[in-house]
This record gives structure tokens, C-alpha cells and sequence, in this order.
């Protein structure tokens, strides 16, 4: 079978099989034959559309695309041409050179904002992963980053069913926090707990995250996260949160703000029963915001006459092509 050399992405929601089914059946015009639940005949055609558009874009810098002033292109191209710089990243920091790491970051960072922002929805690009990516590479002030993590819900919600929905909202009360905001954020975070009491990966995060700033949480979270890790948790992480409690123990003040008690109460107490909720109600009521996330449209679908061109350019591509291939660095990057 031919290979192509966007199919895989850390970005991508639809397997490689998936994308490559959906090439062949509408450059040999049966895509209506394979349409399926997951993906319709038109949702083919903007499959087939954006992997050829990428195909075509293989070969230039991707730091081309990272400029001001660049054409219109699908979420899915500049999806790929992020991946790339995120594959330069790891090559430069293996390298030793972490300043042209950092700038190849960013300019990832400014791809994956033009695949948050665009208007369109594309059936190959999983936004929820782009969004996490945006947050891991941009430092921003929290105020940006609660609008981010806002947008990963309700991105979660529309996708993926809230797989990853108490994650999210966990990084949210956060935030929140972070802003000054202890009554909301400390009534997010009680009710993520509430879901999830004998978790240890929420624990976990919350006194890693709260470490710094707000060693009373932290440590009732770390020492919590201690009696609740299982025994596949290895030693590097158990000694990491003994490194936590022993440093927020010092650090701790005796005069926490009164709207961290039902926290710190639910976090010190024997864990209760898991409390189980519809996902979607508890989101929408803990951070409605998220109901005024622009929502995204289907990609525009090629007219007949394109479509027939389409057919055409995906009849004479190149293959095969390798499966793996280098993401090749900016100048900059180079000169580092």
C-alpha cells in the first residue's frame, strides 16, 4: 500500500489506515462505497483534499509557514508542519542547543495558534491535542491559559465525550487559583476530587502544580497522592512527592484563605464514595464559558470541477514514499 508521508501525527485523530483508505477510494472515485459513521463521502473528499495539499508542501521550510502574511491553508497542513518543528525541538535538544530548541518551539507554537483560530473543522485534525500542544509550548499569562484550557473542555466535550474532561478541569480550578480566584478554583477542584477520590494521578498533578505557590494545598495533596499511588507508581515519583511534602511542610502558612476548606477538608478526610455525574452538566455549570467557544464548521467541500482535479493530482502522485523521514530545521535553527 502506498505510504505518504503525513498519516501519522501526534495531532491526528483518524489512524493511518483510515487516511489511506481514504485517498485510494477518492482518487479511484468510490469514496461514496467506504463512506462510514466516522466518515462520511464528503468527509473523504476533505480527507484526500488535505493530505494532497500537505504532499504538495512537503518539501518547503516549515518555518515558511510559521511567517506573516501566509496563504490560506488547511488545519491539517500547518498541523503537519508543527509536528515538524515539535520533531526539530527533541533533535536540538539532544543536540545540546537549547536556544534553537526554544525558537523552533514558538514557531510551532504560532502554527498551532492558526489551527486553534481557523473557522473550519478538519476530520483529520484532533483540536483537543493541538490545544494541549499550544499549552505545553506557550508560557503565557494565566488568563491566556485558562482561555486555552476552556477551549481543550469544551473541545473534549464535542469530541471525545469528556475523555479527558476532569483532567482539564483540574488544570482549570488551577488557573483559577493562580488568578486570585480561590472560591471558584477551589470549588472546581473540590468537585474534580469528588469524581475521582481514590485517583492518584489527580493528586498528583494538583500538588506538583500547587507546589510553588500554594504549599497548604500541595501538601495535603502530596501526602494524599502518597497513601493513594498503586504499586505500579515508580520510585522516581514517590520520592518526587516526598520532595513536595518535605519542602511545602516548611513552606505551608497556618492561615490558608477560608474558601480552601472544603479542599484541603476533602483532601485531609478519609477519601469518600466516587460521586457520579453526566460530565457535560458538571462541566457546563463549574465553567459555562465554555458554551461561548467559537465553534468551528466543516471544511467547504471542492466544487465538481476541482473535484475532478483532485482525482487527477492524487492519480500521479509520487509513491511510494517513505514512511519516516527527518524534519528538516529553519536557517535559524541551523545556525545554533
Amino acid at each position: 500500500m502506498a505510504r505518504y508521508h503525513h498519516l501519522d501525527s501526534r495531532y491526528g485523530r483518524l489512524p493511518a489506515a483510515a487516511i489511506q483508505l481514504a485517498i485510494e477510494s477518492v482518487r479511484d472515485a468510490t469514496e461514496v462505497l467506504f463512506a462510514t459513521a466516522e466518515l462520511s463521502a464528503s468527509d473523504l473528499l476533505r480527507v484526500a483534499r488535505s493530505v494532497l495539499e500537505a504532499e504538495r508542501l512537503y518539501a518547503l521550510d516549515p518555518a515558511l509557514f510559521a511567517e506573516p502574511e501566509q496563504p490560506a491553508r488547511s488545519d491539517w497542513t500547518l498541523a503537519c508542519m508543527a509536528e515538524r518543528f515539535a520533531t526539530a525541538v527533541d533533535q536540538l535538544r539532544e543536540r545540546g542547543a537549547p536556544q534553537a530548541a526554544e525558537r523552533a518551539a514558538l514557531q510551532g507554537a504560532v502554527l498551532l495558534r492558526r489551527v486553534v483560530d481557523s473557522s473550519t473543522r478538519s476530520p483529520l485534525v484532533d483540536y483537543a491535542l493541538v490545544l494541549r500542544g499550544l499549552l505545553a509550548v506557550v508560557p503565557g499569562q494565566p488568563r491566556e491559559r485558562l482561555e486555552l484550557q476552556r477551549r481543550v473542555l469544551a473541545e473534549d466535550l464535542h469530541m471525545q465525550r469528556g475523555a479527558h474532561a476532569l483532567d482539564v478541569m483540574l488544570d482549570i480550578g488551577i488557573s483559577h487559583l493562580q488568578l486570585g480566584q480561590h472560591a471558584r478554583g477551589a470549588t472546581i477542584i473540590t468537585e474534580v476530587l469528588r469524581h475521582a477520590p481514590t485517583a492518584a494521578e489527580p493528586h498528583i498533578q494538583l500538588a506538583h502544580a500547587l507546589a510553588q505557590d500554594f504549599p497548604e494545598l500541595a501538601l495535603a495533596a502530596a501526602q494524599r497522592a502518597l497513601l493513594l499511588a498503586p504499586r505500579t507508581t515508580s520510585e522516581a515519583q514517590r520520592e518526587s512527592l516526598r520532595a513536595v511534602i518535605e519542602r511545602t511542610r516548611a513552606e505551608r502558612s497556618h492561615s490558608a484563605p477560608a474558601a480552601w476548606a472544603p479542599v484541603l477538608r476533602l483532601l485531609r478526610d478519609k477519601p469518600g464514595k466516587r460521586v457520579k455525574s453526566a460530565l457535560p452538566g458538571l462541566c457546563e455549570s463549574l465553567v459555562p464559558e465554555i458554551a461561548y467557544v467559537h465553534a468551528k464548521h466543516p471544511e467547504p467541500l471542492p466544487d465538481p470541477n476541482a473535484l475532478a482535479l483532485l482525482r487527477r493530482e492524487l492519480q500521479s502522485l509520487p509513491c511510494p514514499m517513505p514512511e519516516t523521514v527527518q524534519a528538516p530545521l529553519s536557517a535559524s535553527a541551523r545556525r545554533s
